[in-house]
C-alpha cells in the first residue's frame, strides 16, 4: 500500500512538470485522445485533467489499485525526461554536461499539489436524470437535493456542482438549453430554478406543512416517518436558496421534525418507545427508521394477540352459556 501511495504521488507530481508535447505523448501511451487539444496553457490543463481522470479510474477499479499502470507510467515519464535532456545536449555540444540532481523534480509553476489533488478527484456527477415534474423513472426533487448536499459535504466547488446538475438534465429540454446559456449561474440561483421546475413550495410553506403533518388513518408509522423525513429535507434545501424569505436553522427544523413525530403518530405506545431516540441529537435517520419499524411490528403483534384473546373469551363465554342452557333442559 505504501508503494502504491508513493508511486501515485510521484506520477501525479511528475505529470505536472511535463511540457504539453510530453503530456500528449503520455496520452498516446495510454490510448487517450489528445489531438483535439490546443497547445495553450488551458489546453495543457485539459490534457492533465484527462490523464489524472484515467489514473484515478484505474486506481479505483483495478485489483492492484492501479500499481502496475502507475509503475509503467512512471518509467515512461523518466524515459521522456531523459530524451529531453539528451536532445538538449545534442543541440549545444559546447555546453557543460548536466549533473544528475538528487532533488525531487520541480513541478510546473502553475500546478500546486492542491491543484493536482483537485484534478485527480472525479468530477461531480448526479446519479439519475432530471426530467419533467412527476415523470416516472426520473430523478425526484428530494434525491437531487440530497446529492447536491453530498457534493457540498465532499467540498466540491459550487461551479462543479452546477455543471453536474446541468449535465443531469434530459438532453434537448428547454430547461437544459436555458441553463447552458447562463454561463455564470450561481448554485443558490440554480436551486431556485430547479425548485420551480419541480413545482416545489418555498421554505415557509414547507415548514408549515411539516408542523401540521399527521399520520393518516390507513397510513403506516413507517410511511408517516418517511414523509416527515422528505418534507424536512425539502425545508433545509429550500432554506439555502437565494430567494428564501426565511432561512430556517437546521436545529430549528430538526426540533419541528421531532415535535411532528411525537404529535403526529397515532400510536401512543410507539411514541413512548421512540422518545429516547428523538431526544438524542446524534440519532441517525437510519436508526430512527429501524426503531420505528421494530416498534410497529411489536405493536401489531400486541394488537393481534389482544384480538385473539378477545375472540377466545367470547367463544368461551358462548360455550358456557350454551352448556348452561342444555343442563337446564
Amino acid at each position: 500500500m505504501e508503494d502504491l501511495i508513493k508511486t501515485l504521488e510521484r506520477v501525479t507530481l511528475g505529470l505536472s512538470s511535463l511540457s504539453i508535447d510530453q503530456l500528449i505523448q503520455v496520452c498516446t501511451h495510454l490510448d487517450l485522445e489528445a489531438e483535439d487539444v490546443e497547445k495553450t496553457p488551458k489546453g495543457r490543463l485539459r490534457i492533465l485533467r484527462r490523464l489524472l481522470t484515467r489514473i484515478n479510474s484505474e486506481v479505483e477499479d483495478s485489483d492492484d489499485g492501479g500499481l502496475e499502470l502507475l509503475q509503467t507510467l512512471d518509467s515512461f515519464m523518466k524515459d521522456l525526461k531523459q530524451e529531453s535532456e539528451d536532445e538538449s545536449v545534442s543541440i549545444d555540444p559546447s555546453s557543460p554536461p548536466k549533473l544528475e540532481s538528487t532533488e525531487a523534480p520541480t513541478t510546473h509553476p502553475s500546478a500546486t499539489p492542491t491543484d493536482v489533488a483537485h484534478l485527480l478527484r472525479r468530477e461531480f456527477r448526479i446519479s439519475g436524470q432530471i426530467g419533467e415534474p412527476g415523470q416516472k423513472d426520473r430523478l425526484s426533487f428530494t434525491s437531487l437535493a440530497n446529492q447536491i448536499e453530498a457534493g457540498l459535504e465532499k467540498s466540491y466547488p459550487d461551479r462543479d456542482i452546477v455543471q453536474g446538475v446541468i449535465r443531469a438534465i434530459a438532453p434537448g429540454s428547454s430547461l437544459r438549453s436555458y441553463l447552458e446559456g447562463r454561463s455564470k449561474i450561481s448554485l443558490p440561483s440554480l436551486r431556485r430554478i430547479i425548485r420551480a421546475h419541480y413545482q416545489e413550495r418555498d421554505a415557509t410553506d414547507l415548514y408549515k406543512q411539516l408542523s401540521q403533518l399527521t399520520q393518516g388513518a390507513k397510513e403506516s408509522a413507517q410511511a408517516f416517518l418517511l414523509k416527515a423525513f422528505d418534507i424536512r429535507q425539502k425545508v433545509l434545501f429550500a432554506s439555502q436558496e437565494s430567494d428564501s424569505r426565511l432561512r430556517y436553522d437546521p436545529h430549528l427544523v430538526q426540533e419541528m421534525f421531532r415535535h411532528t413525530i411525537l404529535t403526529g403518530l397515532r400510536s401512543d405506545a410507539i411514541k413512548t418507545e421512540l422518545l429516547p431516540y428523538l431526544d438524542e441529537p446524534k440519532t441517525s435517520d437510519e436508526l430512527l427508521f429501524e426503531k420505528i419499524n421494530v416498534f410497529s411490528i411489536l405493536e401489531e403483534e400486541r394488537r393481534q394477540k389482544l384480538t385473539q384473546n378477545k375472540a377466545t373469551t367470547v367463544n368461551e363465554n358462548a360455550l358456557t352459556s350454551t352448556g348452561s342452557s342444555l343442563r337446564k333442559k
